[in-house]
């Protein structure tokens, strides 16, 4: 949810979830570099093997509201107790199907980096998708994470200076989405900066992409 996430937070996790990934809150500033993701093992209890099979949680970084990370029993469908992998592009309608009845916000990181696994993986086994979305992943995709962001921001001070790629956005069209089109108030600060950062990331990785104008607000909404 949200352009990505800084740091994790505890909330109850229902026993019969696997969605149950835990981390502490240490939003000091020191993780400015921090991968951002849902969850990962914050303390030694997390290299636990079972905690490793775990499916990372899902956090708000663009307003920092609270997701309640509880999968009910009761869940049907897909979400019984983790991200639905299809096996091919031919089944690709159920995942669009099933994300259109709402994806449960405790599962929508996992969600995400498992359907992307797949699609640039699909001939690979399901079972390399599913990994990814666990906590296991979690130290070698914020180890590539944080090599993007030098090669995106090599000195210092420019991810401080980084402002907003627009993507062929109209000015107006960026202000909108920065002060109403999400929540119909301003993101905060804090949420501007984690949005800056992933779209300056893509700017830098796909440079030949000079007009894709739904991609800020795509970033904005995932």
């Amino acid at each position: 949810m949200a352009a990505g996430v800084r740091n994790s937070v505890d909330y109850p996790v229902d026993s019969s979830s696997k969605s149950a990934g835990k981390g502490n809150d240490d939003d000091n500033g020191t993780g400015a570099r921090r991968l951002e993701r849902a969850a990962a093992p914050s303390s030694s209890s997390d290299n636990n093997p079972q905690k490793q099979d775990l499916f990372v949680l899902s956090h708000d970084t663009l307003r920092s509201t609270k997701i309640y990370q509880t999968l009910p029993s009761t869940a049907t469908g897909p979400w019984r107790d983790h991200p639905p992998i299809f096996t091919g592009p031919e089944e690709r309608h159920l995942l669009k199907e099933a994300c259109r009845g709402g994806v449960p916000p405790a599962l929508r990181c996992a969600v995400w980096i498992t359907s992307v696994i797949r699609v640039s993986h699909c001939h690979r086994p399901k079972s390399l998708s599913e990994e990814y979305g666990t906590v296991k992943r979690v130290p070698s995709i914020e180890h590539t994470w944080n090599l993007v962001l030098d090669q995106t921001f090599p000195e210092r001070d420019d991810e401080s200076m980084a402002t907003i790629p627009d993507f062929g956005l109209h000015s107006e069209d960026v202000t909108s989405l920065l002060e109403t089109s999400h929540g119909a108030k301003p993101i905060p600060p804090q949420g501007r900066k984690s949005l800056t950062r992933v779209l300056c990331v893509m700017r830098h990785m796909h440079s030949g992409i000079d007009y894709a104008p739904l991609v800020p607000d795509l970033a904005a909404i995932l």
